[in-house]
């Protein structure tokens, strides 16, 4: 082979080489994220995480607006100084910031029927999970919706928007939020500013954040038919976002009409009800199976109209009327009169910790509360299970699956087994207001043999906010 033959068969080997390279660095290239493949930009584009979930929901990107670590320490100190002014005994998952929303934080997006959709993304760091308080211009026609980073397509915040309105939003995991209003395309600036967020900054999801002795209610067939009646709540006060345990009832008439029944240490008026986001369905899939990724994956229903209530020295009790239905299927509680006696076996569904639901089984036991009247509370210790912050207002069961109170509290921990809870009496709460408005019938007590101890949930009732009642109309009802 000559020297010439010999050099250009070394280039072609080293073209050939090169050729090779580049084909296997395209292949070994990392693939474009699914998301930014369906971007209105193109896709060498760079995209942030509002973008994202912007391409997710088909519209163009939003504006971003960050939340700083100042402003999210001081309203954390300005919350927890809240909290430790009040005493306060309900289980806090968050905080609010105030938010300064200017005009030019949207984005405009004319779409092709002649509406006009605004969109901005608001990202606090390190958050759990988001809420947005939100302004409605007096006029405005629309729809307001939030999603996640990952949502494909978003979570109504309002069913009916009316003029002048403030609101929360429904919760969406991690730590932005993507507000999206669609509307009639008449103005040069968004008829929704963002007032405030709610900072989750707690995971109420670990079972570790909880005690060690809570029993799966999925390991309980015998209660597979009345579970779904217990949400876990999320609901704003003052500067805190709080969590308690609530259930849909059932009034003697067997109405669509969405009671709903808590602790009023909980809620108590009606400018905390009408913050009430109910959380459905939130369990494990078996029996000590897994339970869902986080509570933002489930059903959500928005709002409330307080109803009546009573106070901690009365039986602590609360009934609310849920503005928005929960999902299909829910079922029902019917409640009993009777009372119980000591030694009587009693149950309970609730999310303790803001977790997923959870059981116990216990007894009543004799004896009295120091500062309260006798005959407003059952006294309960455990014998499987328990309960403790977060379970706050939830449902106490006779042998029938009947309701006979709501949690108060207590000193009973998976730790100190020996302590005694209390719950308020549902038959005292009757007799404070519950009976103007769940009627006399048959639903009213009574045992009830093999009871289901539910009525299936039919098509719902939404109540408008116009419809809900003033806390200065509500002056028999002791809050």
């Amino acid at each position: 082979m000559t020297r010439e033959t010999f050099f250009k068969a070394l280039w072609a080997i080293l073209l050939v080489g090169l050729l090779m390279a580049a084909g296997w660095m395209t292949a070994r290239a990392p693939s474009e994220p699914h998301a930014a493949q369906h971007a209105a930009k193109p896709p060498t584009a760079p995209m942030h995480k509002g973008e994202i979930a912007a391409a997710h929901s088909g519209l163009k990107s939003a504006e971003e607006l960050v939340v700083d670590k100042a402003s999210i320490a001081a309203a954390r100190k300005a919350a927890d100084d809240e909290v430790a002014a009040a005493g306060e005994r309900r289980d806090r998952l968050g905080f609010h910031i105030p938010i300064d929303d200017a005009p030019d934080f949207w984005t405009r997006q004319d779409l092709s029927d002649g509406r006009v959709a605004w969109h901005t993304s608001v990202r606090a760091p390190g958050a759990v999970f988001l809420r947005a308080r939100v302004a409605i211009d007096e006029g405005a026609s629309g729809e307001l919706s939030i999603a996640g980073p990952v949502d494909d397509n978003g979570r109504r915040i309002s069913r009916r928007v009316t003029s002048d309105t403030t609101l929360w939003s429904p919760l969406v995991e991690g730590d932005e939020a993507l507000l999206t209003w669609i509307g009639t395309a008449n103005a040069d600036r968004p008829p929704v500013r963002v007032l405030d967020l709610a900072y989750g900054e707690r995971d109420p999801l670990p079972e570790a954040k909880v005690g060690s002795c809570h029993l799966d209610i999925n390991c309980y067939s015998e209660w597979a038919a009345v579970k779904s009646a217990i949400a876990m709540m999320v609901f704003e006060d003052g500067v805190n976002t709080y969590t308690c345990t609530g259930s849909l009832l059932s009034d003697a008439d067997g109405s669509d009409k969405n009671w709903f029944i808590t602790a009023n240490h909980c809620i108590s008026s009606q400018s905390v009800a009408e913050t009430l986001l109910t959380l459905w369905d939130y369990e494990t899939d078996a029996c000590n199976g897994d339970p869902p990724p986080g509570p933002g994956a489930v059903p959500q229903a928005n709002g409330a109209t307080f109803i009546t209530g009573s106070r901690f020295e009365d039986g602590d009790g609360t009934l609310l009327r849920l503005v928005e239905a929960p999902p299909p299927g829910t079922a029902k509680l019917k409640f009993s009169l009777d009372d119980l006696s000591p030694g009587d076996t009693v149950y309970g569904i609730h999310h303790p910790g803001g977790s997923y639901k959870r059981f116990f089984i216990g007894q009543a036991v004799d004896g009295s509360i120091a500062g309260v009247e006798d005959g407003n509370y059952w006294i309960v210790t455990y014998d499987e299970g328990n309960t403790e912050q977060g379970s706050s207002g939830s449902p106490l069961f006779n042998d029938d699956k009947r309701v006979v109170g709501t949690l108060t509290g207590g000193e009973s921990t998976c730790e100190t087994r020996a302590g005694a809870d209390i719950f308020g009496r549902f038959d005292k709460a009757w007799q404070e207001g519950y009976r103007d408005y769940l009627a006399e019938g048959e639903n009213s007590g009574g045992d009830d043999d093999g009871d289901s101890g539910l009525s299936s949930l039919g098509s719902g009732e939404e109540l408008t906010p116009s419809e809900s009642k003033d806390e200065e109309d509500d002056a028999g009802c002791g809050c």
